[in-house]
């Protein structure tokens, strides 16, 4: 197991809008062998959102040093500002063949004036749970037997996934605004530390163990930790033509939560959809 790979197939791709030099890295994979590796570099193409071809190619193939199995690397050029707008849903088609067989993949990325991508370590778990190490090195043991995995890798891996969670988060609550995640001024430093309690849940979540076990306890005190840590974020800010500097603010992330009984209805602020019981 690479977890190099496991990042790239987490997080959503982001480009730099006016960049001429994004990299979007991508591993295939195989149902029943999984990650593979490839004897020719796949073709590709670029669309967007509204399905328009914008780019055609071929892409660039890597291997993983510990694996021997085969990355695709596609350069974006995103320098052309009236070809790249600020938007989501760009479409990087790549055909590749394994075994005679054609794949056709469409990996999705977002035209952005900053990618951000938070680089949680272990230190900043450790920082948490100080004793995370030695954890971590077990699951690592136990998910690859082989010693190809080290906790500082596995680390890295829930901390993409933990940022996977808050990112979705984030865009749910723009998108239920009609607004949209390319526009929002990050709050990077906040966002990360929102991350970071994700990540912890996703930790515990790999330790097994379901309701009323200590894991399983743990790992629920950390999603609520991370979801207090979001809603203690406040409004954010937004930027609406595009010079990188705030001006308006969009609603913050403590909404309400509906439950319906038979008596009536009650309100409480949370954070999330309405729930009705």
């Amino acid at each position: 197991m690479s977890f190099q790979i496991e990042h790239h197939n987490i997080i959503r791709r982001e480009v730099r809008r006016g960049y001429n030099s994004n990299m979007l890295l991508w591993w295939p994979k195989v149902v029943g062998i999984g990650n593979v590796t490839l004897s020719a570099a796949p073709t590709f193409e670029i669309k967007s959102p509204s399905g328009t071809a914008i780019t055609t190619g071929t892409a660039t193939l890597t291997t993983d040093g510990d694996d021997s199995i085969s990355g695709v690397w596609v350069t974006v050029d995103a320098s052309n500002t009236s070809t790249f707008q600020l938007a989501e849903n760009y479409m990087l088609i790549i055909t590749w063949t394994y075994g005679g067989i054609v794949y056709v993949d469409t990996v999705r990325f977002d035209c952005v004036l900053e990618p951000f991508w938070p680089r949680i370590s272990l230190n900043d778990l450790a920082l948490e749970y100080a004793d995370i190490e030695e954890d971590l090195g077990r699951q690592a043991a136990a998910i690859d037997p082989q010693a190809g995995l080290t906790a500082a890798e596995l680390a890295s891996v829930y901390g993409m996934k933990g940022w996977a969670d808050t990112r979705r988060k984030v865009r749910a609550l723009l998108t239920g605004q009609g607004r949209i995640y390319p526009r929002m001024v990050i709050d990077r430093e906040g966002l990360r530390y929102v991350a970071v309690a994700a990540s912890m849940h996703h930790f515990y979540k790999a330790e097994g163990g379901g309701i009323d076990t200590e894991a399983g306890d743990r790992a629920a005190s950390w999603l609520i930790e991370a979801d207090a840590r979001l809603v203690s974020l406040g409004e954010l800010a937004y930027d609406s033509n595009e010079d990188r500097v705030e001006d308006s603010t969009r609603g913050s992330f403590g909404t309400i939560q509906t439950s319906r009984s038979t008596t009536g209805s009650t309100r409480r602020a949370g954070l999330g959809v309405d729930h009705l019981n």
